[in-house]
């Protein structure tokens, strides 16, 4: 078996930049040996009793002050037949408002599952970490500090963990529903599976099945852009996300120029308790979020254009449309109760640094494909046509981008954003044509549920983490329903 230890004074292996064109980029093969449907992954978290209570104390509140900060811990991946172990990799609680809190019980022992995401490249030299006695003397001129920050997992600083608290039967849900969107050539970031298993001093458990997410980050970002377009701004777009310049922005009247709300666009700081709904991710330093605000004010502007070609080339100067509306159908058809387009949440927005176009990713795709928080959302969603004009709650959805593209109606909102082109049948025959392809099929899904039952059939955690493959019933009547909904609308 080969085994490759890194310390705390060494990086891995630093992976060779792509080459290729935007959405073709060549990736190096242990990359995409992690992501691979038939690979096993095993990992395992050491970690002091001390430092696994802090995770809970600080991370369990999801605007708590502290709950951005790592906890040092010795992660062993065990991927196929190599194992890969990282000393005082970071790890911290992650999760919405509903998915945080205590998963210790009042004499510190583990008896819940709780998402994480974990960090490469912590250096924990930060003040917060002197009172814990976990502050680090070096500085960035030494070479284990660079060694430290340069760490990566095959390129990657850093990986999100979800146990399955949404209780899909099946398990393979969110891996189902990344790799459809990969599939069709929209930026979405990868999904697997891994058993989780944690030992501190004095306790040790099999955690449960976990689904792996890739990071939405800049590395994340290079690996899809060529170099010169890989360096624009980047963010988390939580709710309410609807590109609206009235609701992001105040006009300032000496000098008739828009300036975003702090509440909506920022970078966020959570020792300040400031959450941002448009994160900045990339450029933190620099960004004057140019390209946002050309965004929803040419949104906002548009039906004034005089003529429809004008309209037209505006827009695809602001926007990738072509990979917008894949994004659209592909999010149609895995009736995503929680995205941009029903609940205005859960999206990533690039802007490409040499065009300045739009591109919108989509994340966190656990409630998809059937799976819902209640019964009737689950079914109205797949019995809701693609170009319906109401969201998630049954409210007339407000962002302009799908009015000028794909919805149209006799509402105020339609009159103010008049369809642009014909993408709306550009739409249409995206949806019906992807569900009649062999990856949007009852057969692909069932692909992936056994060759990830068999890899981990014979697991069995110590606790209840929801880690039984158990069917995939309901990603069968989300098609079988989808199919009759699309053929009478279309």
């Amino acid at each position: 078996m080969n085994k490759l230890v890194i310390g705390s004074l060494f990086a891995l292996l630093v992976v060779a930049s792509c080459s290729g064109t935007s959405g073709g980029l060549s990736q190096p093969r242990d990359y995409v040996t992690f992501w691979a449907l038939n690979t096993k992954i095993d990992v395992n978290i050491a970690i002091s009793q001390a430092n696994l209570t802090a995770i809970q104390t600080y991370g369990q509140e999801k605007h708590g002050q502290y709950n951005d900060y790592y906890f040092p811990a010795t992660i062993r991946f065990q991927i196929n037949d190599a194992t890969y172990v990282f000393e005082e990799a970071g790890i911290r609680q992650k999760g919405n408002i509903f998915s945080r809190g205590p998963f210790l019980n009042d004499n510190a022992i583990l008896e819940n599952p709780f998402h994480f995401r974990l960090s490469f490249d912590q250096t924990y030299d930060e003040e917060f970490y002197r009172p814990l006695n976990l502050l680090k003397s070096w500085q960035p001129e030494d070479p284990a500090y660079q060694a430290r920050k340069d760490r990566r997992l095959f390129g990657m600083k850093s990986l999100e963990f979800k146990w399955n608290r949404s209780d899909d039967p099946s398990l393979v849900n969110q891996v189902y529903a990344s790799s459809l969107f990969k599939t069709h050539g929209v930026i979405a970031p990868y999904s697997t599976l891994a058993t989780l298993s944690l030992q501190t001093e004095n306790q040790g458990h099999d955690v449960g099945i976990y689904t792996i997410n890739e990071a939405i980050d800049d590395i994340f970002i290079a690996r899809h852009f060529q170099p010169a377009n890989a360096n624009g701004d980047l963010y988390k777009a939580l709710y309410p996300n609807e590109l609206i310049l009235s609701q992001m922005a105040s006009l300032n009247s000496l000098t008739n120029d828009y300036a975003f709300l702090s509440a909506m666009v920022g970078v966020e700081n959570t020792e300040e308790f400031y959450h941002p709904t448009y994160d900045l991710k990339t450029n933190r330093r620099t960004s004057q979020h140019e390209q946002l605000m050309t965004l929803v004010k040419t949104l906002s502007t548009l039906n004034r254009l005089p003529t429809p070609a004008e309209r037209l080339n505006t827009l695809n100067r602001i926007v990738d449309v072509d990979h917008f509306l894949m994004y659209a159908a592909v999010s149609y058809l895995t009736g995503n109760p929680d995205d941009m387009r029903n609940n205005k949440n859960n999206t990533y927005i690039y802007f490409d640094s040499i065009t300045n176009k739009a591109y919108f990713i989509p994340y966190d795709l656990d409630w998809s494909l059937g799976l819902t928080w209640e019964s009737d959302l689950t079914e109205s969603l797949y019995k809701k046509s693609p170009f319906s004009t109401r969201n998630s709650f049954n409210q007339t959805i407000q962002n302009p981008l799908y009015w000028y593209t794909i919805l149209t109606d006799q509402q105020t909102v339609a009159i103010r954003y008049p369809m642009v082109g014909n993408y709306r049948q550009t739409y249409g025959d995206l949806v019906m044509t992807i569900h009649q392809e062999e990856s949007f099929s009852i057969s692909a899904y069932q692909n992936i549920f056994t060759t990830k039952s068999k890899l981990y059939r014979n697991y069995s955690s110590t606790l209840p983490s929801n880690s039984q493959f158990v069917h995939m019933n309901l990603f069968a009547t989300h098609y079988t329903e989808l199919l009759v909904t699309i053929a009478n609308s279309l």
